[in-house]
């Protein structure tokens, strides 16, 4: 595990770069991964873990969500001892196991977004609104479009707005 304070050439995916500033907690570590198929879920398993620590550290010592008391050691120890439980959750049970306690703090459910399609042999590019439904069993985002079909987005890989940058793809 590496921690720091703050960072000023955070790179990611795409050449994203970004900076992040005191007071945030910046942390990274690594796990090994014998399936690489599963590796779209672990990012939810991973937020699981921390939204259940935060709750936990502020249940502990009775601090309201908008408290700026944390310390950063009670978050990642907490968020280590709540991750290691669903990842064994997640490798023995899959990520449906852990669905429901996952949507109870999730954002995005019943969102409407555009997407893009790319129509490949006329190579031109057509925005769709999507209203999304919940998580695919391989990790990507569910969706239905107005007149009931239902798809997966998958990220385009070029875009700083993940929800700007999703592509459509058709289930079924």
């Amino acid at each position: 595990m590496c921690v720091t304070d703050v960072q000023l050439k955070g790179r990611g995916r795409s050449k994203n770069v970004w900076e992040s500033p005191k007071g945030c907690l910046l942390f990274s570590f690594t796990i090994q991964m014998e399936d690489g198929r599963v590796v779209p879920l672990v990012q939810y398993v991973v937020s699981l873990a921390m939204t259940e620590a935060v709750n936990d550290v502020c249940r502990r010592n009775r601090l309201g969500y908008a408290a700026n008391q944390l310390q950063r050691e009670d978050i990642i120890s907490a968020f280590f001892n709540k991750f290691e439980v669903f990842h064994d959750i997640f490798l023995s049970q899959d990520f449906q196991a852990l669905e429901n306690l996952y949507y109870k703090t999730w954002l995005h459910r019943g969102q409407r977004v555009v997407v893009q399609e790319k129509n490949e042999s006329e190579d031109q590019v057509s925005e769709n609104v999507v209203t999304i439904q919940g998580l695919t069993r391989s990790g990507y985002l569910l969706a239905a479009t107005d007149d009931g079909q239902i798809c997966e987005l998958h990220p385009d890989g070029n875009s700083f707005d993940f929800f700007q940058g999703l592509v459509r793809r058709k289930l079924g």
